[in-house]
């Protein structure tokens, strides 16, 4: 896959917070290798078991791991926004995805080669570290989603989900399809009316197919169920450790 190309800004430019966070001189040498591009939402840049030749570090765009099963449902598995990188496992030396990487909400990322990362992890440096320790927290986080489904409501999920978007796309209107949200809940569409209506009734969301707003961010995060600070928490060590 090839795309039309826009030179990088410089460092304090940059919305990725993991290329922000590197030495300048380490993003000095990898900013050669990035573009930055539109992404729109809906759009595949994964599939599974295609070769993974591109990563990307979204900035303002928010991604999501999709799985499907062998009857064809599809589920998420994890988010990826202005914390992260997708196609992290090209940071390990895999050149391949069971899952598909689609576009939730569109936006801005930059991208690379799979080689030219998998060059860069051979320096050893700040970026390897960091992308370790993010692999780790894409672990934590699909495993606690899995805990969530288990063992809490709908709308406490759904509350929970939208606080992570939120952080990951900082505005309060989130444009989010009644499909993604279900890929996410596990749930048909009549489900995702159920629970988003649920919370607009307690006046912490505005819903109406297709958009989402945030009404009031503090009483979702009291509303929802603590999944959502371990997710987040697990993110913040990736910086802070």
């Amino acid at each position: 896959m090839s795309y039309p190309t826009r030179p990088t800004a410089p460092q304090n430019d940059i919305k990725n917070r993991l290329l922000a966070a590197l030495p300048a001189e380490e993003y000095d040498r990898v900013r050669p290798h990035l573009a930055r591009l539109d992404l729109a939402q809906g759009q595949i840049l994964h599939s599974p078991e295609m070769p993974l030749e591109q990563v990307y570090f979204p900035e303002t765009a928010v991604l999501s791991y999709v799985f499907t099963t062998e009857d064809g449902v599809q589920l998420e598995v994890g988010n990826i926004g202005n914390n992260g990188l997708a196609g992290v496992g090209a940071a390990r030396g895999v050149n391949r995805t069971p899952n598909q990487t689609e576009v939730l909400v569109g936006g801005t990322a930059l991208w690379m080669s799979a080689a030219s990362l998998r060059a860069e992890m051979k320096h050893d440096g700040a970026l390897a570290v960091l992308l370790h320790r993010y692999a780790q927290a894409t672990i934590v986080h699909a495993g606690q989603m899995q805990v969530c489904m288990r063992l809490h409501s709908l709308e406490k999920r759904l509350a929970g989900w939208l606080l992570l978007i939120h952080e990951l796309r900082s505005q309060d209107a989130l444009p989010l399809t009644q499909r993604a949200i279900g890929q996410m809940l596990g749930v048909r569409r009549s489900g995702v009316s159920d629970a988003a209506h649920q919370l607009q009734t307690n006046e912490l969301i505005n819903y109406s197919r297709g958009h989402i707003t945030i009404c009031n961010r503090q009483a979702l995060a009291k509303f929802a169920c603590n999944c959502f600070r371990v997710i987040h928490d697990e993110y913040e060590r990736v910086f802070s450790a």
